[in-house]
């Protein structure tokens, strides 16, 4: 999609003559019913495709890329309490994966994602190092959203759900039919969570953010599990840490 949006506004511009200026009026170009964050997720792309072309030898130096800022967006999160209550309100069959997102905080695509490669039960190491994106975020990527491989550790809790559900090849985390959980599993979360009247969060509020507002005070770990590149990226939580707030005005 990038890609096609690329050519219906450089046509048949060699690649070698793009400068900043014809970037920023590509970007000031997209169709306004796109979002600021759809805009800066095209650009994203285009600098990868850009800096493919430079590892190619096809550039000898990149253009400079304009910024897009995003406005700071709302963070929402839920307990642990409610947590376990949406997740026992989920089919038993489908409830690891629920589990797992919960634990660690692991993107929804990286938690389909997972194969058994990647769980060594006898290090008991988990790797995350792939990824679904792309359109419908059903499309399977050798790497994940930042490029980074990140290890995390077994839980008691998930040392059980591993074991119960254990297989020797593949996905695992597998849906009725036995294939790989599709972006519908959102359906299953707010079907759960609709039951249960919990607050409404979306599945990656309910277990992304959640996790690292249930760990506040950890933050240098928060960063280092949930695979942010940037202390920013992390310390947008920090302010949801009203009970410390609260004890400044004792």
């Amino acid at each position: 999609r990038t890609l096609d949006l690329f050519k219906s506004f450089f046509g048949e511009t060699d690649i070698r003559e793009i400068r900043k200026s014809d970037i920023t009026l590509f970007v000031e170009k997209l169709p306004e019913r796109f979002s600021l964050k759809t805009k800066k997720d095209i650009l994203s792309r285009l600098h990868v495709l850009f800096r493919y072309a430079l590892d190619q030898e096809l550039l000898e130096k990149m253009p400079g890329f304009p910024k897009v800022h995003l406005c700071e967006s709302e963070v929402k999160w839920i307990s642990r309490k409610w947590q376990d209550k949406i997740i026992a309100e989920i089919p038993e069959r489908d409830q690891p994966i629920f589990i797992f997102m919960a634990t660690w905080g692991v993107r929804p695509g990286e938690a389909r994602a997972l194969k058994w490669d990647c769980v060594d039960f006898e290090k008991e190491i988990i790797t995350i190092k792939r990824t679904f994106s792309g359109a419908g975020c059903n499309h399977l990527e050798e790497y994940t959203k930042t490029r980074r491989i990140r290890y995390l550790p077994f839980t008691d809790s998930l040392r059980e759900t591993f074991k119960a559900i254990r297989g020797i090849g593949g996905f695992v985390f597998r849906n009725e039919k036995g294939r790989a959980y599709t972006a519908d599993i959102s359906r299953i979360w707010n079907e759960a969570r609709d039951k249960v009247g919990a607050p409404e969060v979306t599945l990656n509020q309910g277990t992304r953010h959640s996790f690292a507002t249930q760990h506040l005070d950890q933050l240098d770990l928060v960063r280092v599990v949930l695979g942010h590149t940037t202390g920013e990226m992390t310390r947008r939580y920090q302010g949801l840490n009203l009970a410390k707030i609260k004890e400044m005005g004792k």
